[in-house]
C-alpha cells in the first residue's frame, strides 16, 4: 500500500527547471490551499498559521511562510523546511485554549473515524484564536469520486493508495454534518463565531487533475506541468458540484 508518491531525483531536477517557483507544487494540493491562503491573508494571519494534520509538508510551500505543523509520526520523517513540527494527535494537542491565532485543518477529518470526528472538531475550536478553517471532501458526489479514483489507482498502479482507501472506508461527512460538528464544538466551549460553508474545487476539474497524476503517461506529465502553472487561476474555480467544503469560523470572542 502506498501513502506518498515522490518524484525521482531526475524528475525533481526537471521540475526545478520547467516549473521554476512552482517546482514544489502539486496542482491538486494547490487547489486545496490557495483559496485558504486568500482567507488567511484577508485576516492578516499569514505568519501565525497552525496546520493540524499537516503531514510532512503542509501549507508552507504554497503560503511561503513558516507554519506550525501538527501530525502523528513526524519526528521519524523528513519534514519540509518551512514546517515547524509538533508530533501530536488532533484529539489531544499540546496547545492552550485560544492560543493559536489561525488554525487550519485541510483534508484531515475524513481520515478520522466517524465516532471521533466531533472530538477532533472540538479540539480545533478549543485551540483556535481568531480564525479556524476546516476543509474536508464532502457529500455523496465527492464520495463516489473517491471510490472511482481509488479503483483507478489500484488498477493502474497495481497497489492501493492509503489516503483513498481511508476516504472510502471512513466515508465523507456531508456539508450538514460538517456544520453540525462546528456548531456543537462552539456550544461546548461557549464560543461565539460567524460560520460560513464555502465550496472548494470543482469536482470535474479535480477529477481531471487526479487522473493525470494516477496515470502518469507522457501526455499526463505534460498536462501536469500546464496544470501546475495554471493553479493560481484554477484555484478560483469552485462551481458546483464541488469536491470539498470549507468551514470558515471567524471568532468574535478572541
Amino acid at each position: 500500500m502506498m501513502d506518498h508518491d515522490e518524484l525521482s531525483p531526475r524528475e525533481a531536477a526537471i521540475a526545478r527547471v520547467v516549473l521554476g517557483p512552482f517546482h514544489e507544487w502539486n496542482p491538486d494540493i494547490a487547489l486545496r490551499y490557495l483559496p485558504i491562503i486568500r482567507l488567511i491573508k484577508k485576516h492578516g494571519l499569514h505568519d501565525k498559521v497552525t496546520d493540524i494534520g499537516s503531514g510532512s509538508i503542509g501549507i508552507g510551500p504554497y503560503l511561503r511562510r513558516a507554519v506550525t505543523g501538527v501530525d502523528t509520526n513526524l519526528t521519524s520523517r523528513s519534514v519540509h523546511p518551512l514546517l515547524q513540527p509538533v508530533e501530536a494527535s488532533v484529539l489531544d494537542t499540546p496547545f492552550d485554549d485560544r492560543s493559536r491565532p489561525c488554525v487550519i485543518s485541510v483534508d484531515m477529518l475524513e481520515h478520522v473515524p466517524v465516532a471521533l470526528r466531533q472530538a477532533a472538531v472540538d479540539e480545533l475550536v478549543r485551540i483556535a484564536g481568531r480564525l479556524l478553517i476546516v476543509a474536508v471532501p464532502s457529500g455523496p458526489e465527492a464520495e463516489q469520486h473517491d471510490k472511482e479514483m481509488a479503483e483507478l489507482f489500484r488498477t493502474t498502479r497495481g497497489v492501493e493508495f492509503r489516503f483513498f482507501r481511508e476516504h472510502v472506508e471512513n466515508g465523507l461527512p456531508t456539508p450538514a454534518e460538517l456544520a453540525d460538528y462546528v456548531e456543537r464544538a462552539l456550544a461546548k466551549h461557549g464560543r461565539k463565531a460567524n460560520v460560513r460553508l464555502l465550496p472548494n474545487a470543482n469536482l470535474r476539474l479535480r477529477e481531471f487533475i487526479v487522473r493525470r497524476w494516477i496515470r502518469r503517461a507522457a501526455v499526463d506529465k505534460v498536462a501536469w506541468v500546464l496544470l501546475t502553472w495554471l493553479s493560481p487561476v484554477l484555484s478560483y474555480v469552485h462551481r458546483e458540484p464541488a469536491y470539498r467544503r470549507l468551514a470558515v469560523v471567524e471568532f468574535r470572542d478572541a
